[in-house]
């Protein structure tokens, strides 16, 4: 997470990565968490989220993780900060095994 937007970058550019990362992962959760949005197909998970008062924004590493892997869609915006990601089929799936289910339930995480 990052609070400083200026360094951003759209999530759509980089290297092409092999593998859901676990950061990635937990970004994906923290943004989701935080949003009060479920983890379900079809979700749509903002980049900039509010975190005890705090304006925060998904690093552009881990933006870029998910998006090269397919395990969300991109909508693009024009400042990188109000890009949106889409969870695909099967990415709670992916998220649940690579954090572990009971954790994210015990952080009252919804599916």
């Amino acid at each position: 997470m990052s609070r400083f937007k200026r360094s951003l970058k759209p999530s759509s550019t980089g290297t092409q990565p092999t593998a859901f990362k676990r950061r990635s992962a937990g970004a994906l959760v923290a943004s989701a968490m935080c949003e009060d949005i479920p983890l379900i197909e079809g979700a749509r998970i903002p980049r900039r989220f509010v975190y005890a008062g705090i304006e925060a924004v998904l690093e552009n590493g881990v933006c870029r993780n998910f998006c090269g892997i397919g395990a969300v869609k991109l909508i693009s915006a024009s400042s990188p900060e109000n890009e949106q990601f889409v969870l695909k089929a099967g990415t709670a799936s992916e998220i649940r095994r690579l954090l572990g289910a009971a954790r994210l339930e015990n952080m009252g995480l919804r599916w």
